[in-house]
């Protein structure tokens, strides 16, 4: 089995015109068992960025470079757990078992070690402020282990894991934190081991993201992130390959910063070369579904949108702009008319482009 995973985290377009650096963080590693077999571990975080976090951008670093250290420390245990397929817990979940014991000595460590290196480095650079020096570095963060018989993710704060199961089909498995909305998330600075979502178990997916929320926020729903970014993706692995992939999330995440979020755009995933392969007609087929939908909506658009512009040019012929008020009111008509012919020129170019990737599917197969 080919292991193929991929990390990487750029600076979102807000803080690149306020000139701050990227807070995002993401790392992935393939590492060796014992049994013969490989193992890939993942990491994403995002640091908080505000004034009284000033030091965000080094706590998320730290926190990817000391959960890929103890998960590939504990990669012997980890593969040799017996488990139920599935398993899924929430915020201050009892556990029961030893695996659940295992995640959280893992992740009590993590913490530790994370704590430590802030204030190592709080040691070498002291804070000219009288905060808590702690603070400084908040960050959230997710981990993900997976082997071809166990896999486990674990995240604390905000963000998403997206998964793909044995069918294709996206889902989101990890259980949501209410107090993380609105811009507010739970903080490795801040909170506890307890605080910890996590899922795992002997069924492993055919593939795994980690994502920070300025890649989530991007998208209107979960949904549409696993099934126009996270499936295409994986499919375009098998018809493309990795290095093209990674060439495309190069140029797609900025881009969906620049478009959408406004914020730093972070991500870790993994699958195999054979799930990419053997997944690859089933996620094309879901792709081309999405954009059959999407196609939809866009035509609906562009009828609203083509209306709206038969109704103000009706009203530009209809105008006496002989009063003062009237005038003013016809140079705003014009304005609005200028944004509108503009919409429609972009809907019918995304129109076709959908129109055309369609057809090429079919084609092709």
């Amino acid at each position: 089995m080919k292991h193929l995973s991929h990390s990487s985290y750029y600076c979102g377009a807000s803080h690149k015109a306020d000139g701050r650096e990227v807070q995002d963080y993401a790392g992935s590693l393939v590492i060796p068992l014992d049994d013969g077999t490989e193992a890939v571990v993942l990491s994403v975080s995002d640091g908080h960025g505000s004034k009284q976090h000033c030091r965000s951008a080094s706590g998320s670093r730290m926190a990817v470079e000391t959960c890929l250290e103890v998960l590939s420390a504990y990669r012997s245990q980890l593969n040799e757990q017996e488990c139920d397929a599935f398993s899924i817990h929430g915020v201050g979940e009892d556990y029961c078992n030893d695996t659940e014991k295992l995640v959280r000595e893992i992740i009590a460590l993590i913490m530790a070690k994370w704590s430590r290196r802030v204030l190592e480095h709080l040691k070498e650079s002291p804070l000219k402020s009288l905060m808590p020096g702690a603070r400084a570095y908040g960050c959230t963060l997710l981990g993900a282990f997976v082997s071809e018989r166990f896999w486990l993710v674990f995240q604390l704060g905000d963000g998403a894991c997206a998964c793909l199961d044995r069918n294709g089909k996206p889902c989101f498995p990890v259980p949501d934190d209410e107090r993380c909305c609105c811009n507010v998330t739970t903080s490795m600075c801040s909170q506890g081991v307890d605080d910890f979502r996590f899922v795992y178990g002997s069924k492993v997916p055919a593939a795994v993201m980690l994502c920070s929320d300025g890649v989530e926020n991007s998208f209107l729903s979960r949904e549409k992130l696993g099934t126009e970014f996270f499936v295409p993706l994986i499919a375009e692995i098998d018809s493309k390959g990795m290095a093209a992939v990674k060439a495309d999330i190069a140029e797609s995440l900025p881009l969906i910063s620049e478009r959408y979020s406004r914020d730093d755009v972070s991500l870790a995933f993994w699958t195999t070369e054979e799930n990419a392969a053997r997944l690859a007609p089933a996620l094309e087929a879901i792709h081309v579904t999405c954009r059959k939908m999407e196609l939809q909506r866009l035509k609906a658009d562009l009828d609203y949108c083509t209306g709206d512009i038969n109704r103000i040019e009706a009203d530009i012929a209809d105008f006496n702009d002989e009063d003062e008020n009237d005038a003013a009111e016809l140079i705003r008509k014009h304005s609005v008319l200028a944004t509108l012919r503009r919409q429609e020129r972009e809907l019918r170019e995304d129109i076709e482009y959908l129109e055309t990737a369609i057809q090429n599917f079919y084609y092709e197969d």
